[in-house]
């Protein structure tokens, strides 16, 4: 007679459960927003755009009460239907957490709020791919920067030099 299988993890993936488990495996689990004014508000931050995802990011202002230090990097992950079904959505989810997981510690600053939008090309694109890509966008959008200002202003053009 077989024996009777092991009973599973009483809660769903990516509970409790899971992150106490990540810090466990040396992984830093992933803050993530969780409010519609969080999403919001990264709005009015820098913004930076590829193939595969859009990522928006603003620096959060210090708070003046010491009790309440501030936490780590955090991330908001969209996902709308037209990148496909839920199967497909969740796919793409699951990609970028793991992306962002693996990136956190080496690009992202922590005292930066980012969401990442995702494109649906990022479900076939080499997982190589997405860390280079998020790795430069999470770089160019974390730069202190004035509102309006561009990474690289505009060039003016200069008059031919004239070679005798």
């Amino acid at each position: 007679m077989a024996a009777p299988p092991q009973a599973g993890p009483s809660r769903a993936p990516g509970g409790q459960a899971a992150k106490a488990g990540a810090a466990h495996r040396g992984v830093t689990p992933i803050v993530t927003l969780k409010t519609r004014p969080e999403f919001l508000a990264a709005r009015k931050g820098a913004r930076w755009a590829c193939p595969l995802f859009v990522i928006e990011a603003l620096k959060r202002p210090a708070t003046d009460a010491p009790a309440q230090p501030l936490q780590g990097p955090r991330f908001g992950f969209t996902v709308s239907k037209q990148n496909g079904n839920a199967v497909a959505r969740n796919r793409i989810k699951r990609r970028l957490r793991a992306a962002v997981a693996h990136m956190q510690g080496h690009c992202a600053h922590p005292q930066f709020d980012y969401v990442l939008i995702a494109r649906p090309l990022v479900l076939d694109a080499p997982f190589e791919t997405l860390l280079a890509e998020l790795s430069k966008g999470l770089d160019r959008v974390s730069q202190d920067r004035k509102p309006g200002q561009r990474s690289h202003p505009h060039r003016t053009k200069q008059p031919p030099s004239s070679s005798p």
